[in-house]
């Protein structure tokens, strides 16, 4: 039988819980988590561990008081709180306002600018298979996250990030790999909307400028607004974004279709070759590294899963949580193919990877570049602000015993850290301007992983453990009284225990480490060709690192 008292602290397991980050239900407080003084915790509030309570609207703002011993209780601690917690969600009949998947929509939008170059490097016939078979993928994805965050999370242990599900199914060091990984997407992400942003406007002023120096004048303009810890005052604009960015797609089919392309945005003096469309595998492209490329761009398209726990966090009722992901997905597959479809067969082999300048009418490219560079500047400075803030939390924080973000202390090196991210990302950017490289090799080192290798792997550890319990003595239940510990009959040093964790359903648990290995496999291939596409490009004169000369230019092209 539960009583009160295990709903606060899990029986066999010596300490204090971790204070709740995130608890929603505040119209029945009978399980609420109590203060010092016997209050009840409302939605929106954090307990430290002083028990001083602090209000917070933004997730990124605060500190949570990330304590390793949060992720390291047997697994039977995780599952019975989370069965609680569901419960308790199923009894809540107050109106759902939860419709996060327009916010979801808003993750995906850097990948739209690779779609006609997808089509591009892989014609028609495997440009809709990938993107079409991705989206399968990526919906599973996300379906996997949402049912190990059902089964994990709960307001007394709180999954507040990616790396929570990594540590509670592997352990710490899995934590680590997923920090260093989310960290290196984000900053490659602003370094590639800084190139992307200086190429734009480089084209808008005809090369007037210097193209390093247009990329530090938005990594300057970065730096300054990204001092700001809470984008509050700008989130009304993020909800824009997403019309923002359908409007641009709109416009640029609208001159792509009235227009011819730029040829030197394509990599061709002109246009003197008809335009060349393929139904299968393009005879333009110069190496079978190519279609890999075709592949990483379709990757990087569907890469809103790192977030994905994020936004499970945020809702009143995370068991909805795959509508949302299925509509938000949906949706960009939609706007995905097309656009990519109709660039492509407007434009053929000219087709770029920037088609917001591949056209020929002035008029149009201010316009659509205006609101383009707008919209990715926004989305450049939200990703530098997540980034700063899990290198905040999970390094300087946990190894390095920062103070808390709130304070003075915390303000200056707030500031410092900034600088840095955004310097470093202006170097990413300047070092590799061929962003076609650049896409690929940040959509295979890391987009793949989170969407399509985590997920799978995950899934498979969390299953093994679980079946495992079975055979234990408390048959993987919480027991009042006695330690899960104690229960084991057996180790993971035991044959047995990884025996019985691997028999059942064995088919599914070998289909999921397949998929682990093809997509570490696939990994590694994307890593080669966006390596090959670099070395192409630079061998071709036209891209230079730390250049005035934008890789978009007439001057640049090469052929």
């Amino acid at each position: 039988m539960t009583t009160e008292k295990d709903l606060h602290q899990p029986a066999g397991i010596e300490g204090s819980v971790l204070p709740v980050i995130r608890h929603t239900d505040t119209s029945s407080h009978e399980h609420l988590p109590q203060d010092g003084d016997g209050k009840h915790l409302e939605s929106g509030h954090l307990m430290d561990p002083g028990n001083e309570e602090i209000e917070h609207a933004d997730p990124f703002t605060v500190d949570d008081f990330y304590d390793h011993k949060r992720n390291a209780h047997p697994l039977e601690v995780y599952l019975h709180h989370a069965a609680l917690e569901r419960a308790r969600e199923a009894s809540d009949e107050r109106p759902i306002p939860d419709a996060p998947w327009i916010a979801l929509i808003k993750k995906y939008v850097l990948g739209i600018i690779t779609a006609p170059m997808t089509f591009r490097q892989l014609g028609y016939g495997p440009g809709i298979l990938v993107f079409t078979g991705f989206f399968l993928l990526a919906f599973l994805s996300g379906q996997i996250l949402w049912r190990l965050y059902l089964r994990l999370d709960s307001a007394e242990f709180p999954i507040t990030c990616y790396g929570d599900l990594g540590e509670r199914t592997f352990g710490r060091a899995v934590r680590h790999v997923f920090n260093i990984l989310q960290s290196i997407q984000l900053i490659f992400n602003v370094g590639i909307i800084l190139v992307g942003d200086g190429q734009t406007l480089s084209a808008l002023i005809s090369d007037a400028f210097c193209y390093f120096g247009l990329n530090g004048f938005f990594a300057i303009a970065g730096l300054l607004l990204s001092q700001m810890k809470s984008l509050r005052n700008v989130a009304w604009f993020t909800n824009m974004s997403i019309w923002l960015s359908i409007t641009v797609m709109v416009l640029t089919m609208i001159a792509t279709g009235l227009y011819p392309p730029d040829p030197s945005q394509s990599g061709y003096k002109d246009l003197s070759q008809p335009i060349e469309r393929s139904g299968w595998t393009p005879s333009y492209n110069s190496g079978w590294y190519a279609q890999i490329t075709g592949v990483q761009l379709a990757i990087f398209s569907y890469g809103g899963a790192m977030i994905f726990t994020e936004f499970m966090t945020e809702m009143r009722r995370p068991r909805d949580f795959w509508k949302s992901a299925f509509i938000a997905q949906a949706f960009v597959w939609l706007m995905y193919m097309t656009f990519g479809l109709f660039c492509y067969s407007m434009q053929g082999q000219y087709t770029a990877i920037l088609p917001m300048i591949n056209f020929t009418s002035i008029v149009f490219q201010a316009v659509t570049n205006f609101i383009n560079v707008l919209t990715m500047s926004i989305t450049a400075l939200l990703y530098a602000n997540i980034g700063v803030k899990v290198f905040y939390q999970n390094v300087l924080r946990e190894y390095f015993k920062a103070p808390p973000l709130h304070s003075r202390k915390g303000g200056l090196i707030w500031s410092i850290t900034v600088t840095f991210y955004w310097g470093l990302a202006w170097l990413v950017g300047a070092a590799v301007p061929d962003l076609l490289a650049l896409v690929t090799i940040v959509g295979a080192v890391c987009t793949l992983q989170f969407t399509f290798t985590f997920p799978p792997l995950l899934l498979l550890g969390h299953w093994v453990q679980t079946d495992a319990l079975e055979g234990d003595a408390n048959q993987g239940r919480l027991v009042e009284g006695k330690d899960p510990l104690t229960e084991r009959v057996d180790t993971w040093r035991d044959l047995s225990r990884w025996r019985r964790g691997f028999k059942r359903y064995w088919w599914a648990k070998t289909w999921l480490l397949i998929q682990t290995l093809c997509s570490l496999g696939l990994s590694a291939l994307g890593m080669y060709a966006g390596i090959e596409s670099a070395k192409e490009a630079y061998a071709k004169g036209g891209i230079s690192a730390f250049s005035c000369i934008s890789p978009g230019s007439d001057a640049s092209v090469g052929n």
